[in-house]
């Protein structure tokens, strides 16, 4: 966000008469008044600023980026994890600790500065690094919640499209589309701000923003394209899920076991997916449309308050998704054990849990379809 102050510059002639000395002086009085004065009355507000944000980033960033590099070493290193939804629980892994590392560190550096000190490249690449990753990480899940569509509705007919190579053929072909697509925000972002402002006895430094540049047009396209279409398409499978569950339950296919093991699994997942996806970037997507209607939103203290809270909101969908799509799941939670089993005490007096049989049924080749046809577990909630 910019935050530019507009301050009355020009140098002390020393040859002036008495009168324009004197009137530089007072001049050079009143700004460094004003600026004494603007600073104690943020000072404050900035207190609780400087002890707030960090905690909260720092926690953010801390799960982020342990939570996700869990998830990668254990699905990239567990033959028994390698199947259709993990390749893309693994993307979306990956994505989520790009946009982590690239963007919540130099966004905290932003709000408790305001003053952008890595260079104009750096800017570039935060801007791009953090569109491209959120579009990555939520088509992923729209990718995520077809292959689960294909599984619930269509189990036999869709076997050989739900394959580990054709899951890992979206995902190469999701990276440069999305790469290039992203190219303006590469380009309209810039440093910008006020140069070194020289009162003659006394400079006050230069303050430099770094600032997205972007049309109402391409705000109204990214809130589509990011948020409302996806978001619209995530709902209707998972209805179509549900409605394909309900229909199995009210035909009597499904015994009493089953159906209410279904009917758990099912809604839980569309109430986590939906529900987290949906909360998490919606303030943040309402500021911006708000700000794109009435330019004057963000001026407010308490408005800047508000953004930063919808990105940290926003910015924390990337550090509980590895809660959401895989610890919810026994399988990766004991393959977890196995990789890095220095994080767990060994309990003498517990049973150890079975490893799952090797021998697949046809509903569950149907349900998760590898290269050579056998069985292997997802991580998320199977149904």
């Amino acid at each position: 966000m910019a935050f530019n102050s507009i301050l009355p510059c020009g140098k002390v002639n020393r040859s002036t008469p008495l009168n324009h000395t004197i009137e530089t002086l007072n001049e050079t009085l009143g700004v460094i008044i004003q600026i004494f004065s603007a600073q104690q009355n943020q000072k404050t507000a900035l207190r609780a600023k400087d002890v707030a944000l960090p905690m909260f980033w720092g926690l953010i960033v801390l799960l982020g980026v342990v939570g996700n590099l869990m998830v990668i070493v254990v699905i990239l290193k567990g033959r028994q994890l390698r199947s259709t939804t993990n390749v893309f629980i693994l993307n979306l892994s990956i994505s989520d600790f790009l946009f982590i590392v690239c963007t919540v560190p130099f966004t905290l550096v932003i709000q408790l500065d305001q003053n952008w000190i890595f260079g104009d490249v750096w800017c570039k690449v935060m801007h791009y690094s953090q569109y491209v990753s959120c579009l990555l990480s939520i088509y992923t899940l729209v990718v995520m919640s077809m292959d689960r569509y294909l599984a619930i509705v269509h189990p036999l007919s869709s076997v050989r499209y739900r394959r580990v190579r054709h899951a890992g053929a979206v995902v190469g072909a999701m990276w440069p589309i999305i790469l290039v697509s992203m190219v303006p925000v590469l380009l309209s972002a810039s440093v910008v701000g006020a140069d070194a402002c020289d009162l003659g006895y006394l400079v006050i430094p230069e303050s430099k923003n770094c600032l997205l540049f972007n049309s109402p047009e391409f705000v109204i396209v990214f809130f589509a394209v990011a948020y409302a279409v996806p978001l619209s398409a995530i709902v209707v499978m998972y209805a179509l899920m549900l409605k394909r569950v309900w229909t199995r339950v009210g035909l009597g296919v499904m015994n009493d076991t089953s159906r209410n093991k279904s009917k758990r699994k099912v809604t839980r997942m569309i109430v986590v997916i939906v529900a987290v996806f949906g909360l998490c970037w919606l303030p943040l997507q309402v500021y911006l449309l708000a700000q794109m209607v009435d330019s004057t939103v963000g001026a407010e203290e308490w408005q800047k308050y508000v953004l930063y809270m919808a990105n940290a909101l926003a910015y924390s969908n990337s550090s509980v998704n590895p809660l959401i799509y895989a610890f919810f799941s026994v399988q990766f939670r004991r393959s977890f054990m196995q990789v890095f089993p220095c994080c767990f005490r060994s309990r003498p007096n517990k049973v150890a849990p079975r490893p799952l049989p090797n021998v697949p049924d046809r509903q569950s080749v149907a349900e998760n379809p590898d290269n050579s046809g056998t069985h292997v577990t997802d991580l998320d909630t199977e149904v």
